[in-house]
């Protein structure tokens, strides 16, 4: 089952809020309703809908608790769900027990649409292993130097794999950063993450 996060939370709060000194006030769950104008809007952007029985399915899954789980949900739905595959891609997002195993989960099935072995998960934990985040041209270039044959990343392959990351990620002056630190903390035991970090210890 999906594990309760409310008690580590408050703990997460009340720690902060003695270290710190700060008032925090803890912001309660999206209501129903407020998940499903969410879904609504977003999937109206791209032409999409779920039936009235797949939107009680999404919008009351456990999961869906953590707004995290639900954006990611959400935007992996929008990309690639066609119609009529919409059932079984819901009920294999949903399956998933939290963000961070719905991440791999994601970058997993990505792997799959690149020519270059990992492709979207050696980004990703490029990008996870930057302090500073990474602009395309540096992710480029290290995605490059990982390849075992020393060739180039073709422009279909860099091109798609840019558009895919942008769900994940956010951009601070040119530079891609992870959306949030339960994704980055999701890779810390992947098997690419450390010849990644050593990688961008040498390029810089």
């Amino acid at each position: 089952g999906t594990p309760d996060v409310l008690p580590v939370l408050g703990r997460i709060h009340n720690t902060l809020q003695e270290s710190s000194g700060w008032h925090l006030e803890m912001l309660p769950p999206l209501a129903l309703s407020e998940r499903q104008r969410l879904c609504e809007d977003r999937l109206a952007q791209v032409s999409k809908s779920l039936s009235d029985s797949q939107m009680t399915q999404l919008i009351q899954a456990p999961v869906c608790n953590s707004p995290l789980f639900l954006h990611l949900t959400i935007e992996e739905l929008c990309l690639h769900a066609r119609h009529e595959a919409l059932p079984t891609a819901l009920n294999a997002l949903l399956a998933c027990t939290d963000p961070g195993s719905l991440f791999i989960s994601l970058l997993e099935s990505s792997d799959k649409d690149y020519s270059a072995p990992r492709l979207a998960t050696r980004a990703a934990c490029f990008i996870a292993a930057s302090r500073r985040g990474l602009t395309h041209g540096e992710l480029a270039y290290l995605l490059e130097e990982s390849l075992t044959t020393n060739s180039k990343i073709a422009d279909h392959d860099l091109v798609p794999l840019l558009a895919r990351l942008a769900p994940w990620c956010q951009s601070s002056d040119g530079r891609l950063q992870l959306l949030h630190g339960i994704l980055t903390a999701a890779l810390q035991e992947n098997e690419e993450m450390e010849s990644c970090r050593e990688r961008i210890i040498w390029h810089f």
